[in-house]
């Protein structure tokens, strides 16, 4: 039902939304709908937080992963852009539905944004009192960031948003390390947007000739998510990958890997008696998840 309320949210606005619509595109009764949700602003603001944590997460995780702050700068903004760019119904949900939506909504955003400035913020201590920036520089440079997002959203100049890479890695490092700094994040920027469009723009020489349809789904965005976090983390159990693609309930993300082990996408070793499963793309999950990169 989240699924189905990105899609609606993205392309008729949140206003216009109604629990009738998004019962229809989920493939649902109404009455589901309102079992689990009170109303569509309370739906949203479900979907609001679910984004939030996704989005943080990845690019908190690609900033951890880098020997270096400036190298993490880089890599959390890169993990930011790809997602947006992945999926761009989310992306209008969060960058500008969530401010047309309840006050919960936007709260949540904010709240949960505070992990990424945490770690803009950390290289504070390595830099001589003398020269740190105001204690609001993590938040006022991240909140220009998602601010730029926004405008090139609204003004339909945000395709894709990896272009942006240099440009934005420069807005976060300028006020920590100074200019020389920010120029060599917005050469690194640069060269990792133009790689990225590069193989983005390829064309796989023999793309599978039977693609699932749960993969071609307008919705199925979870699916999607799912088969490419085991691809980043093969052996992960089931509660790693409901972490990794934010699903809270643990018989969803069961539903949901069984239905990609059926599809042969997924290979599940079992646990046995109180030790977790371990998935792994199988063969053919392989060249699905290629051919998906390449979308």
């Amino acid at each position: 039902m989240l699924d189905a309320l990105a899609e609606i949210v993205a392309a008729s606005g949140l206003r216009r939304t109604t629990i009738t619509a998004v019962a229809a595109q989920a493939s649902v009764s109404p009455a589901t709908f309102t079992q689990v949700f009170v109303s569509v602003e309370q739906a949203f603001t479900s979907l609001v937080r679910q984004v939030s944590i996704q989005a943080v997460r990845c690019v908190c995780e690609s900033f951890d992963r880098e020997p270096s702050w400036p190298l993490g700068v880089l890599g959390g903004v890169e993990s930011l852009l790809s997602f947006l760019d992945a999926e761009p119904a989310l992306a209008r949900v969060w960058l500008v539905e969530a401010f047309a939506g309840p006050p919960e909504a936007l709260e949540q955003r904010v709240q949960l944004l505070a992990p990424l400035m945490a770690r803009i913020d950390e290289v504070r201590s390595a830099i001589p009192t003398s020269r740190q920036p105001l204690p609001l520089a993590a938040e006022a440079v991240v909140a220009s960031m998602l601010g730029v997002l926004h405008i090139r959203l609204v003004t339909n100049r945000a395709s894709p948003f990896i272009g942006m890479l240099g440009e934005l890695a420069t807005l976060l490092v300028m006020p920590f390390l100074g200019q020389a700094q920010a120029r060599e994040a917005a050469r690194l920027g640069e060269r990792r947007s133009r790689v990225i469009a590069e193989a983005r723009g390829a064309r796989p020489s023999n793309a599978p000739a039977a693609v699932p349809k749960l993969l071609l789904h307008a919705s199925a965005r979870r699916v999607r998510a799912c088969l490419r976090y085991v691809a980043r983390h093969p052996g992960a159990s089931n509660r790693d990958v409901a972490l990794g693609v934010g699903v809270a309930h643990h018989g969803q993300i069961s539903t949901l890997l069984a239905r990609l082990e059926r599809c042969g996408l997924l290979v599940k070793r079992a646990g046995g008696a109180g030790r977790p499963n371990a998935w792994s793309l199988s063969t053919q999950g392989q060249e699905f998840v290629g051919w998906l990169e390449l979308r």
